[in-house]
């Protein structure tokens, strides 16, 4: 380790997640002109059609509540560590499923 704390492992993980869902959006969404299928389901019809800028849109969120959790991280540290720690899980968590999502809707199209 050099010194940082162990939450922020998982945040930097998460980073690399989140660069790497950026630039498979950057590659496989530059084909794509019309809207996309984001929501259906199985026995009726399709019910939400968007545009790409909403995949960018998700992206982004998942960037933005990454910073917000490690914010938080960095403030609970010194006060619960365990509690970080638990940020820093999640917010890997959560940007691993942003990347499945985006992934099936991109598959899906």
């Amino acid at each position: 380790m050099l010194g940082y704390p162990k939450f922020f492992y998982w945040f930097l993980g998460a980073a690399a997640v989140l660069l790497f869902v950026f630039g498979f959006l950057f590659v496989y969404l530059q084909d794509i002109s019309g809207l996309l299928l984001v929501y259906f389901k199985q026995r009726s019809d399709v019910t939400f059609l968007s545009s790409r800028n909403l995949l960018y849109e998700m992206a982004i969120m998942g960037l933005g509540l990454s910073i917000l959790n490690l914010g938080l991280a960095f403030f609970c540290y010194f006060r619960e560590r365990i509690l970080s720690l638990f940020l820093g899980v999640t917010s890997f968590l959560l940007v691993i499923l942003l990347f499945i999502q985006v992934f099936v809707i991109i598959s899906v199209n």
